[in-house]
């Protein structure tokens, strides 16, 4: 593991079975980017920003999930003010690409301009999955998700992966999870195949 409160760039988390980068809490400002990531042997979430980090910068990467099933998602967000996932190639999750979750409450997730290909790998093993997934704990809402300018490709066929989209409101279940108070998605382009 690397774990981070500033910046890493230009660096291969793909070697000796694929490394991952945490962005610890107390930390603000913190930049991943213009990095390679495969999830290898390790089995490592590539990308994990934990509750009390703020301000998350996820700039100009490779994600790669690599088909392989030690790691659900490949950026999970947990951190509060803004989260800037921006100009990535994401690709190959077992499950999903990207979770993010309200813990502080009011965050603002900005996902845009990224390549974002063949979610739910793991399909036909019990794993779903979205291009991008709202995961808020209960009396938690995330106040903004901008989803704009992205490519999404699903063209595996359904036997080998299948995914839901993106979803703004919470996976969590009941009247009280947490939610998505405003979105914007525009411009996108989604290409299935099969």
């Amino acid at each position: 593991y690397t774990r981070i409160k500033v910046t890493t760039d230009g660096n291969d988390y793909s070697l000796a079975g694929g490394w991952a980068v945490t962005v610890e809490s107390g930390s603000s400002g913190a930049v991943i980017s213009n990095s390679k990531f495969l999830v290898g042997a390790n089995d490592n979430l590539p990308i994990y920003a934990k509750p009390g980090a703020s301000n998350v910068t996820i700039r100009s990467n490779s994600i790669d999930g690599g088909s392989n099933d030690g790691s659900q998602m490949l950026i999970a967000v947990n951190s509060g003010g803004t989260t800037n996932i921006e100009y990535n190639l994401i690709l190959n999750a077992w499950g999903q690409h990207i979770v993010f979750s309200s813990n502080a409450g009011n965050e603002t997730v900005n996902i845009r301009r990224n390549v974002i290909q063949n979610a739910g790998i793991g399909f036909d093993f019990g794993a779903h999955g979205d291009w991008i997934q709202a995961y808020n704990p209960p009396g938690a809402d995330t106040n903004k998700l901008a989803t704009d300018y992205n490519t999404f490709i699903q063209d595996l066929p359904i036997a080998q992966g299948r995914t839901q989209g993106v979803s703004a409101f919470s996976a969590n279940s009941g009247p009280t999870s947490g939610g998505v108070q405003t979105e914007s998605f525009n411009n996108n382009v989604a290409i299935g195949k099969n």
